[in-house]
């Protein structure tokens, strides 16, 4: 029997099918749904906000069950799934070098796995790879070494602390917020963003998913997205910071100011 193919082609994601270059990603299943956890450091928050069951996933049920099984294939059959998962990267690799483009990889498009302690990602000389991760130590010693080959981008959330998010900006590092509002102010873009938050600048991190290009120090903006009750508990917990006030302070006088954590 075929192998499960474990890497997709960005267009298969709406967000990652936003990004110029070509984007293959790996989707396991998120939380705990598998049987085993592949978000140790994921908060109350971020699981209620958590997008990895919305859109197709939610309405198609064989999407998450090859999720499902991907993930359990991940810890019932380590090396086997790693040993496919290195060659599917090479095709990816070769794919671009014969177009002579440098292509994208997420490997945690749900979930937050350290790969680089898996792989050798300095191998796929065509490739860059990105991920977003709630586990602040890796977030800083990445964000102190070389990010030639690997860039990651700490996930804000409730246990964040203004100190955590000033030392890893400064080290070099780069943040994501989520800002909404249970009533969306524009149900199209799903909200604006602020033009700075904590002082630092912010960029868009909705227009395209590729992260691996961000200036450094940089915070990155993301609307709050799900039903209104997700978004009414992300809100609650603290995971997201409304943009009321915020808007209508950049509208007057664009700024620098500070939001609590």
């Amino acid at each position: 029997m075929k192998a499960q193919r474990l890497l997709s082609a960005g267009a298969a994601n709406t967000k990652l099918a936003k990004n110029q270059a070509p984007t293959w990603s790996l989707s396991l299943a998120q939380g705990n749904l598998s049987g085993y956890e592949v978000c140790p450091f994921r908060t109350e928050g971020c699981t209620s906000a958590c997008v990895g069951s919305a859109g197709r996933a939610g309405t198609f049920p064989a999407i998450m069950q090859a999720r499902i099984k991907k993930t359990r294939r991940f810890f019932e059959d380590r090396q086997g799934f790693l040993t496919q998962l290195r060659r599917e990267l090479a095709n990816a690799d070769k794919w671009c070098a014969r177009r002579g483009v440098i292509g994208r990889v997420r490997l945690n498009t749900f979930s937050d796995v350290a790969w680089e302690h898996m792989l050798n990602l300095t191998l796929y000389p065509h490739l860059r790879f990105y991920d977003y991760t709630k586990n602040y130590n890796r977030a800083m010693r990445v964000a102190q070494t070389d990010d030639s080959v690997y860039r990651l981008c700490y996930s804000v959330n409730e246990d964040t602390t203004e100190e955590m998010i000033r030392d890893l900006l400064n080290a070099g590092g780069t943040v994501a917020v989520v800002f909404g509002d249970v009533k969306y102010v524009n149900f199209s873009n799903k909200g604006s963003l602020p033009d700075t938050w904590h002082g630092y600048r912010v960029v868009d991190g909705d227009e395209h998913d590729d992260r691996f290009d961000d200036p450094r120090r940089v915070v990155v903006g993301l609307r709050l997205k799900g039903t209104r009750r997700m978004r009414q508990a992300a809100l609650d917990a603290g995971f997201a910071r409304s943009t009321m006030t915020t808007l209508t302070l950049s509208a007057k006088v664009k700024p620098a100011y500070t939001v609590g954590v």
